[in-house]
């Protein structure tokens, strides 16, 4: 991000998988054997669940067979709100990741391991101290 002129990034998923996030640890394994494909933008969660985000914010989730029979399909998963609202329930308090959700973002690809926060944000600024040090002069030509 700082070699394509960012001066901030978002990292929420790569919190996700770290030792202090006080979610489900199963959660947190499925952030990390997610390849870079694995997640969607879909208000399916949102929806079921009466969650007020306006219409125009999604929801970025690992996609799972929840996803892949309800995205898409938000009128006719209405009609069954009640039910599938039980469904999800049941699947996370049986850390079932094939219907139950785990918001992760675009990232996820990238994260092959759960680290102490204090950890990844060494790494963070130890990669970034190394990019500004030694990779902008290859740009630059020097």
């Amino acid at each position: 991000a700082l070699m394509l002129g960012a001066e901030g990034v978002w990292l929420g998923t790569r919190f996700v998988a770290s030792l202090e996030w006080a979610g489900p640890e199963w959660a947190k394994g499925q952030v990390v054997i997610a390849d870079a494909d694995a997640t969607i933008q879909t208000k399916v969660y949102d929806l079921v669940s009466d969650a007020p985000f306006p219409m125009t914010v999604g929801d970025r989730v690992i996609a799972n067979t929840f996803t892949d029979t309800w995205h898409g399909r938000e009128a006719a998963m209405m009609e069954r709100q009640s039910e599938l609202k039980e469904q999800i329930a049941t699947a996370a308090a049986a850390e079932d990741a094939t219907t139950a959700p785990v918001r992760a973002g675009a990232a996820s690809g990238l994260i092959r391991s759960v680290e102490p926060a204090s950890y990844i944000i060494r790494e963070i600024m130890s990669q970034a101290e190394d990019i500004l040090k030694n990779r902008s002069k290859t740009l630059l030509g020097g």
